[in-house]
């Protein structure tokens, strides 16, 4: 009798509880629909992501998130490969739907030069391009990607972008390293292939719809092809949300001098 009262009392015992946050997954808009989602587990806060695309000083890209997120990626975190940087800010709490709020945006955060180097660009453009890391880009970082052809970029990165690039890269197959030391990513990886450069980035969108009479009432189905971190994608079949929608084909260049 006393055992089941111990187990019924452990039972009983009040457990940890999840937190809830709002979660907010753009499209290729950049806008979404925010929702309510229950985290994992205990170990879950809530996080809201502010991620800044720039090529040459110029602001290309903001994405803007929000979701359950570990600790480790609450804070800032950067990579930059001279031209081109990605900054990303997680702003992180830890009680019910607190992430409504997103962070600053980061430029106004100081690019602050920290002292250290690293190799820089890609080996399609320029070898050996002396790159000077700002803020907390304590590393240097290789990404080499097959795309039918081989290329690597070379930058510097912070610990957190560091872990973030490892998984995204192991998921898609190109090969990734960081390492700590000056230059310490010295190793370049040539490829045949043209070589595209410009004195200032430019980006350059071309995009082509297929216009489709379809019956009253109708609403389109489409090819969807959304790139991974390669460049490539699967096609689907989805219905469009209303009448009013086309289907679409795009294609979208960015053309920066990665020195």
């Amino acid at each position: 009798m006393h055992l089941y009262t111990l187990i019924i009392g452990i039972w009983l015992l009040p457990r940890g509880d999840t937190l809830t946050c709002l979660e907010c997954n753009p499209d290729i808009t950049g806008t979404c629909t925010e929702t309510q989602i229950e985290c994992p587990s205990q170990g879950y806060q809530c996080g809201a992501t502010r991620e800044v695309y720039y090529a040459a000083g110029l602001t290309l890209k903001v994405v803007e998130e929000k979701a359950c997120v570990l600790p480790g990626m609450c804070g800032q975190d950067s990579v930059n490969f001279g031209a081109f940087q990605i900054v990303r800010d997680t702003k992180c709490c830890k009680f019910n739907n607190c992430n409504s709020e997103l962070p600053e945006p980061s430029n106004n955060i100081p690019n602050t030069p920290n002292g250290k180097q690293c190799f820089s660009g890609s080996d399609l453009t320029c070898e050996g391009k002396i790159l000077t890391c700002e803020r907390n880009e304590d590393f240097c970082v290789t990404i080499t990607v097959e795309t039918g052809r081989q290329t690597t970029l070379k930058g510097c990165a912070s610990k957190l972008m560091c872990s973030s690039l490892n998984y995204t890269a192991s998921y898609y197959g190109a090969h990734f390293s960081c390492c700590e030391g000056d230059l310490c990513n010295r190793g370049i990886t040539t490829s045949a292939g043209s070589v595209i450069t410009t004195s200032a980035s430019s980006v350059i969108t071309t995009s082509a719809s297929s216009i489709i009479t379809t019956s009253a009432g109708d609403t389109l189905t489409c090819l969807e092809c959304n790139p991974d971190i390669t460049g490539t994608c699967t096609e689907t079949q989805i219905e469009c949300p209303s009448q009013g929608y086309q289907c679409g084909a795009t294609r979208e260049v960015y053309y920066a001098d990665m020195c």
